[in-house]
């Protein structure tokens, strides 16, 4: 009989050592290593280019380290610690990259946390996607996608809270475009008018007139290629340029 209690404890023990046992959920705003349940590899955004994001085995850098803050309606966005960029659903397609891009608080910008099953938690995309690991791959550098939720161990994420170790970041929040944003959310007809799209259709390099007199701010990046000022994007008297495949809505201001 004490045999028989010992290999059963013995058992219990395995399973809540298993990863879908970590009861790693999101705790609120805060500072985290993000990693994920079946490949217990760590959401990382690339140290070379700063732009991709992928799955790493844990090295204590601050590219595996990721700020998290309220957006609005319950949306939270997600930035990294290395340069605070935050993580971006520019595409909501099955299988599509996520990427890190500059922050400018837009609807692509901004996830939910859900609790799963096993109190890990699930990351979902403004319009519903789960980040997911390809197929559970272990494989160092393997990109991180969006993907329809079916509540597998690849799109289930253990959320460590850590400290000030990453001390002090580099970057701000820039709560002004935040407010911004919400402006924009909230304006009338009239300013809804000043609202355009430009798209660098085959990497090619395009233009789109307009009245930029008082200025212009890109409001929602479309395409899944970095759309940035001065390298993807510009502005001159006569109208908004857009380059190198950048697709993106801009607010010319009134």
């Amino acid at each position: 009989m004490t045999q028989t209690r010992t290999i059963i404890l013995a058992a219990l023990a395995v399973t809540l050592s298993a990863p879908g046992w970590s009861q790693g959920g999101f705790r609120g705003p805060g500072r985290y290593i993000i990693t994920n349940v079946r490949s217990g590899k760590v959401l990382d955004l690339d140290r070379n280019n700063q732009t991709t994001v992928l799955q790493f085995s844990p090295r204590g850098t601050e590219n595996q380290a990721w700020e998290i803050r309220p957006a609005r309606e319950g949306f939270f966005f997600i930035r990294n610690m290395m340069n605070g960029y935050a993580l971006t659903a520019a595409d909501e397609r099955n299988g599509a990259p996520l990427l890190g891009t500059p922050f400018n608080g837009s609807e692509a910008q901004m996830f939910r946390l859900d609790t799963s099953r096993d109190g890990n938690t699930i990351i979902l995309s403004r319009r519903g996607r789960a980040l997911d690991v390809p197929g559970g791959t272990t494989r160092d550098g393997a990109r991180v996608n969006v993907f329809e939720p079916n509540g597998d161990a690849n799109q289930r994420w253990v959320l460590s809270q850590t400290g000030g170790e990453w001390g002090r970041r580099r970057w701000d929040w820039e709560e002004e475009r935040r407010d911004d944003r919400r402006d924009y959310d909230r304006r009338d007809d009239r300013r809804r008018d000043a609202v355009l799209r430009c798209s660098s259709d085959d990497g090619r390099r395009a233009f789109c007139e307009t009245d930029t007199g008082r200025g212009v701010r890109m409001v929602r990046q479309i395409s899944g290629s970095p759309c940035e000022e001065g390298r993807t994007w510009g502005y001159d008297r006569r109208g908004i340029w857009v380059d190198r495949g950048c697709r993106a809505e801009f607010e010319v201001i009134r």
